[in-house]
């Protein structure tokens, strides 16, 4: 009997930790935050958290080994303080430069993170 009460308190504590996403997410990579990632592809969140009311104009995102940062990600919108836009990739389980341009030129980037397949990867960005 006891070892089936055992049983039934670890497969409940799985249940839960299972439902509730497995953690949170922060500013750099984090968790999914509840957010379903299939296992084959990453998430790539960009936030704006500018103190300055200036809107993000461009994002670029490539590996690491890439020369280049190839096309703006965001096209022709933008992407104003307290917003976020999620991308979706299936390029995974490799290192990856990111940068942002905000419209008043100031621009900010990171460099060199792990793109884990499976997991949502939030970036925040400000300008002060």
């Amino acid at each position: 009997m006891k070892n089936v009460i055992k049983s039934l308190v670890v497969l409940a504590a799985s249940l839960l930790i299972t439902a509730c996403g497995g953690g949170g997410s922060g500013t750099g990579t984090g968790g999914n935050g509840g957010t379903y990632v299939p296992a084959d592809k990453s998430y790539l969140k960009v936030i704006n958290s500018s103190q300055s009311d200036s809107d993000i104009c461009a994002i670029y995102s490539n590996p690491s080994s890439s020369n280049n940062w190839g096309s703006d990600r965001l096209g022709d919108a933008t992407l104003p303080p307290g917003y976020g836009k999620v991308f979706h990739t299936s390029n995974c389980n490799r290192y990856y430069d990111l940068k942002v341009v905000f419209c008043d030129n100031y621009v900010d980037q990171v460099l060199d993170y792990y793109r884990e397949c499976g997991k949502m990867h939030e970036f925040v960005f400000r300008n002060y």
